[in-house]
């Protein structure tokens, strides 16, 4: 696997693949706020799955989960990165 091989491109690529995945949740962050807010000015039920259960555990957990995991990424990137230059 390329993984573990370390090869040259696995870093840049993990970061650049890790900052696509945090802007992109980002974007639906914003979407899903604007669609919500402009769905209760309109008095539109686009949003009004979301907030029945089991629906309501996606929009409460799932973003928090995702950023949590992207940033514990950039953690262990850096922390991997000084590892290897004490060595």
């Amino acid at each position: 696997m390329l993984l573990r091989r370390e090869a040259k491109i696995v870093r840049p690529l993990t970061w650049a693949w890790n900052i696509f995945g945090l802007l992109d949740i980002t974007s639906v962050l914003v979407s899903a706020m604007v669609s919500t807010r402009l769905a209760m000015d309109g008095q539109a039920l686009g949003v009004a799955q979301f907030g029945t259960f089991p629906f309501a555990w996606i929009p409460a957990f799932a973003p928090a989960t995702i950023i949590f995991l992207h940033v514990i990424t950039f953690q262990k990137l850096q922390m991997t990165k000084a590892a290897k230059m004490a060595v």
